[in-house]
């Protein structure tokens, strides 16, 4: 397969939400696979500080999947959602890699968050979302703060974090193993403080339990 790069006009879909007027904290959120913009929002925007300037992206790659209506025996409904990248773990290779998502989140970062002048910007990731922090923190040297939650450090061409990381992993999580994330965590050389977190009880799903453990670090 022949490949040739080009330069292409990318829409990025985000929502918004400044909580007051003055210097911000920026807030950057990173859903989940099959997720979106708003499921990230309704998680967090409630419990972020009262000087939070938030925003939420939408995946670059949008996603529908058949789903059985569990109230309708034989019926089946669409759900819509995105994706940041796609890994096939049989193979342990990647069918679309990090790297576009990488380029686009960072331009969104140069031209949207950072004319906002704030005066911390911090990524918040989930899952598939969490996984980009790492190698983010290599791209955007104005990000002080990542909390990932139920993901897996994961480096591409680098074994710094630039960066304070806090990764916080449900004990339970039959998804990203948490044993195999701290031990990826532990090989990390980290500038700033870190910190890796197992939340006891809790699995992938992200709950209150894990997004209060996610709290104290805002």
């Amino acid at each position: 397969m022949k490949t040739v790069n080009v330069i292409c006009e990318q829409e990025l879909q985000f929502l918004e939400k400044q909580k007051s007027q003055g210097p911000n904290t920026c807030y950057l959120l990173l859903h989940g696979y099959l997720q979106n913009a708003q499921y990230m929002m309704n998680k967090f925007a409630s419990i972020l500080p009262e000087d939070a300037h938030i925003f939420a992206l939408n995946a670059p790659y949008p996603i529908v999947q058949k789903f059985p209506l569990s109230s309708v025996p034989n019926h089946e409904e669409l759900i819509q959602g995105y994706a940041w990248y796609f890994f096939d773990p049989r193979k342990s290779s990647y069918v679309i890699s990090m790297e576009p998502t990488l380029r686009i989140i960072t331009e969104f970062i140069k031209k949207v968050i950072l004319l906002k002048k704030p005066k911390e910007l911090v990524v918040i990731g989930y899952s598939q979302g969490g996984y980009l922090l790492g190698e983010l923190t290599n791209k955007v040297s104005e990000i002080q703060k990542v909390i990932a939650i139920n993901a897996s450090p994961k480096l591409l061409h680098s074994s710094c974090v630039n960066c304070e990381a806090i990764y916080i992993n449900g004990e339970k999580d039959s998804i990203v193993d948490p044993t195999l994330a701290k031990s990826r965590f532990e090989e990390i050389d980290f500038k700033k403080g870190h910190k890796f977190i197992e939340v006891k009880d809790e699995g992938h799903k992200l709950s209150t339990g894990l997004i209060s453990a996610a709290k104290k670090f805002f």
